[in-house]
């Protein structure tokens, strides 16, 4: 589904209003929308947050592999 909706989601909906209440307060923002775990820490690695939280609960797993403070 892409970020921002178009139309249904929620989920979606809320991330993007996040993404954008921290862009307004001088942070930057990644919105990685992907279902491929690999390509998940790969942009992680090369974007180096100070944070990553994590909105998909089947990535739990990538946690362990996850070096940034992190929530989800």
């Amino acid at each position: 589904m892409p970020i921002p909706p178009k139309g249904w989601g929620a989920v979606e909906s809320l991330i993007w209003d996040m993404a954008n209440a921290l862009k307004d307060l001088k942070h930057e923002v990644q919105i990685i929308n992907t279902t491929d775990g690999n390509k998940v820490l790969a942009a992680i690695n090369e974007f180096n947050p100070d944070f990553v939280h994590i909105n998909y609960d089947d990535f739990i797993v990538l946690y362990p592999h996850i070096n940034r403070p992190k929530a989800m």
